[in-house]
């Protein structure tokens, strides 16, 4: 069985918590410091809704699809 030791018994020769000097950089983050952003895509400029035209028949309607229910369509009409 291993020795037991009491707190009077530690020896006065052991430092304390506040002897040490825990100086941390406050440039590393983690194990391996990495200045690169995770997961960067390069994205080319893809089209977005307005550089689309819409033909001049259907520009002006209000038909657009919507949940649960039907609407006239003006062109069909």
């Amino acid at each position: 069985a291993a020795k037991r030791t009491f707190a009077s018994e530690i020896s006065s020769d052991t430092p304390g918590p506040g002897a040490y000097d825990s100086l941390i950089s406050p440039r590393t983050q983690g194990y391996a410091p990495v200045k690169a952003q995770r997961f960067h895509y390069e994205v080319e400029k893809l089209p977005g809704p307005a550089d689309y035209e819409l033909s001049p028949l259907m520009q002006d309607t209000v038909l657009r699809g919507t949940f649960n229910s039907k609407l006239n369509n003006p062109i069909l009409a």
